[in-house]
């Protein structure tokens, strides 16, 4: 049995979509490539992604710009990305 559903050859939708976000853009993929440059460790690196996404949802909170129902549906959906495997992968292209 799945115990996960993969997405274009990530864990899930969740863990795609934010890896495709953090990379987007010129801003976004330095930002991540120099911190992965800086972290060198998966672990640290995945905390590192995983605190600085969620301090912004919360800025978006404290600032009444998500409704509530809203807020649970993104931390939902925020709980389910797997940083590791982000920061794996931040890892392998910065070796590369």
């Amino acid at each position: 049995m799945k115990t996960h559903e993969e997405y274009q050859g990530w864990r899930n939708y969740e863990t795609w979509v934010t890896n495709l976000w953090l990379t987007n853009d010129e801003v976004s993929h330095n930002y991540l490539y120099d911190l992965a440059k800086e972290t060198p460790d998966k672990f640290a690196l995945s905390q590192i992604l995983r605190e600085d996404t969620e301090e912004r949802f919360y800025d978006l909170q404290d600032n009444n710009e998500v409704p509530g129902m809203f807020q649970d549906l993104l931390m939902k959906a925020i709980g389910r990305v797997d940083w590791l495997e982000i920061a794996e992968h931040a890892i392998v292209m910065v070796e590369e």
